[in-house]
């Protein structure tokens, strides 16, 4: 197997010295607009990809503050927000996982938010190069027109989720399908025989359908005549529309990621609990009013961060031609929105695992 070019080789074929090649290749003022590329061209002609543990390495030695560092990971938050902390809990999360990720693996952290009024620009590009940064995890995009307009030819990333389509990713995300058959796994153990789903046109075309079908395809084998599932756009999101599907479809348990759902069916004299179980599809950890699925979005941030830095350390640059998708699996919990079916008269049954 042939090795990859060395900057000895690079610096032989445009014929200059080994520093001139380096300082050419991080952009340095010293050297000349042509030589650099020169020496840019013969890199791509040459297919020379720099070892970034090693150049991360070398920065920390010519560094006169003495303090070792490694390498550093971003996180690329796709928001306009800049108040996105306190509205995005999703995001929130992910991007804690990532923080302690890096600190536990010894890795250096950046952030960078959108900014407020523009999508991501080449100049971003620009600073992250500047400071170091040796790879990217792109956080969910919620917002389609936003362009992250990166070097992907030349960078290690990952996306998290499956929403960044602008090319393709090694992509980390929750597993759709195991969560969503988690939630009706223990809705049907606890007694709750005929659960129907709310789910926003938006968040189910983002995963190709895999809600739907997860919920479809796990029911059709286990009740006669499953609700109908109540698919919305924003607009048919109203308390009317909802409290007519649970009575036209007879629910006696609803899953759903709109914890408002259980304020109107109480508001409307429902008793939540009683009459009819109610469970987050994205369940707050620390939540004790409802049951529901923990997505473990933390988790999810933290695993980008392990496939980033195995594509940092086998040097793996540039858009994937095979993406890998690794998936997380979230975790039940139980909560007093979702007790034992009243009357249920064994105890809470084994799971259905087929």
């Amino acid at each position: 197997m042939k090795s990859s070019p060395t900057l000895r080789d690079l610096a032989a074929h445009v014929g200059v010295s080994i520093y001139s090649v380096s300082l050419a290749l991080r952009g340095a003022s010293q050297v000349s607009p042509a030589l650099r590329e020169r020496v840019t061209a013969a890199a791509s002609e040459l297919g020379y990809r720099p070892n970034p543990t090693i150049a991360a390495l070398m920065r920390s030695i010519r560094a006169k503050s003495g303090v070792p560092r490694l390498t550093t990971l971003a996180l690329v938050v796709p928001l306009r927000k800049p108040d996105w902390l306190g509205k995005h809990r999703y995001m929130a999360e992910i991007a804690e996982g990532v923080k302690a990720r890096c600190a536990t693996l010894g890795f250096g952290y950046e952030q960078f938010i959108t900014p407020f009024d523009r999508p991501i620009s080449g100049s971003m590009g620009r600073v992250i190069k500047a400071r170091g940064v040796d790879g990217v995890i792109i956080g969910p995009q919620y917002e389609s027109d936003l362009e992250i307009e990166l070097d992907f030819p030349n960078l290690a990333y990952v996306a998290v989720g499956l929403t960044f389509n602008q090319v393709a990713a090694h992509r980390v995300t929750t597993t759709t399908l195991l969560n969503i058959r988690h939630a009706l796994e223990h809705t049907l153990a606890l007694g709750w025989s005929r659960p129907g789903i709310m789910l926003t046109d938006r968040d189910n075309d983002l995963v190709e359908n895999m809600m739907l079908g997860a919920y479809l395809g796990f029911l059709h084998r286990r009740i006669e005549r499953p609700p109908a599932p109540f698919i919305f756009k924003e607009s048919e999101f109203t308390k009317e529309n909802v409290l007519a599907w649970v009575r036209r479809e007879g629910v006696n348990a609803v899953l759903c990621s709109r914890a408002i759902v259980a304020t109107w069916m109480r508001e409307a004299g429902i008793n939540v609990g009683k009459d009819v179980a109610f469970a987050l599809l994205d369940r707050p950890r620390q939540s004790t009013e409802f049951a529901g699925v923990v997505q473990q979005l933390d988790h999810v941030g933290g695993a980008a961060v392990a496939v980033l830095g195995e594509l940092i350390h086998s040097n793996q640059r540039g858009v994937p031609q095979t993406p890998r998708v690794v998936e997380v699996e979230g975790e039940w919990q139980d909560g007093p929105s979702m007790p034992l079916y009243p009357g249920f008269a064994c105890e809470r049954r084994s799971l259905i695992t087929a």
